[in-house]
């Protein structure tokens, strides 16, 4: 279902004016992986297949954004963890995750050679 979400989503939206959007900010780009990869809910043996694609189309932050995020923690982890722990540590332990993940794609991703 996710990659076929994705497929859908790369036929609908204009990528050549999203990623001019997104070329100017890192920060942008990062956000828009990490939030396809926790809405796609993709397992972590197809995020590569699909960030592949990505990398054609979007800048390099968003694939690595979506690389670094996809396996840790999507919408399916985040209901499964749910029925375990308490809300308030499940926001805590989600927030953490997409705080350090978007710190180091921001940090690593000019320094990987891509530019935004």
């Amino acid at each position: 279902m996710g990659i076929f979400t994705a497929s859908l989503a790369r036929v609908v939206i204009p990528m050549g004016s999203l990623s001019a959007a997104l070329s100017q900010s890192s920060a942008a780009a990062a956000g828009i992986g990490m939030g396809m990869a926790y809405v796609l809910s993709l397992c972590s043996s197809a995020d590569a297949f699909v960030a592949r694609s990505l990398l054609s189309s979007l800048p390099f932050a968003a694939t690595l954004g979506f690389l670094l995020l996809g396996p840790m923690i999507d919408i399916k982890n985040t209901i499964l963890l749910s029925r375990f722990i308490p809300p308030r540590r499940l926001c805590v332990l989600v927030g953490l995750i997409f705080i350090v993940i978007f710190t180091l794609t921001i940090i690593a991703a000019p320094i990987a050679g891509g530019a935004a």
